[in-house]
């Protein structure tokens, strides 16, 4: 798609943004007066329906103890986040970019760069806290300018 021209045209270079979220991502390729979605994912919450995830030990008509796993979902999700966003991105050439936006938000920023091939790290110019994943690329863009 057409960037409009009063958004940066990345004419004489290339760049990869990366649009996050806590629980997806979206990729764009813009150079040339043009952006691209390259890829994207989204990782689906686990969900338990009433009592699925309590845990019960008890005997001789007494509860011993009790628990909830719904923490340990949540840590399941962020590491099949992470290890997609991984995938997707090692799926890109290296040259596809030669520089490197990040748009996330401000908690997983950090988290995020480290999960980044050690090109992307090199080429990052820039890195917008808030969560942009819905929004359309030319809002992204006027976050550069």
């Amino acid at each position: 798609m057409k960037i409009s021209q009063i958004l940066p045209q990345f004419e004489k270079t290339s760049a990869l943004l990366i649009v996050s979220g806590k629980a997806g991502a979206v990729l764009y390729r813009a150079s040339e007066g043009e952006i691209e979605e390259v890829s994207s994912f989204r990782v689906d919450p686990v969900r338990y329906s009433d009592k699925e995830g309590f845990s019960q030990r008890s005997g001789q008509g007494r509860v011993f103890a009790s628990g909830s796993s719904l923490e340990a979902p949540k840590e399941k999700e962020r590491k099949e986040f992470f290890k997609n966003l991984e995938d997707h991105l090692k799926r890109l050439n290296p040259e596809t970019a030669k520089e490197c936006f990040l748009f996330a938000p401000g908690h997983l920023v950090q988290e995020i760069k480290e999960h980044l091939p050690i090109h992307l790290q090199e080429r990052m110019k820039k890195t917008v806290e808030g969560n942009f994943v819905s929004h359309h690329p030319f809002k992204i863009l006027e976050k550069l300018t």
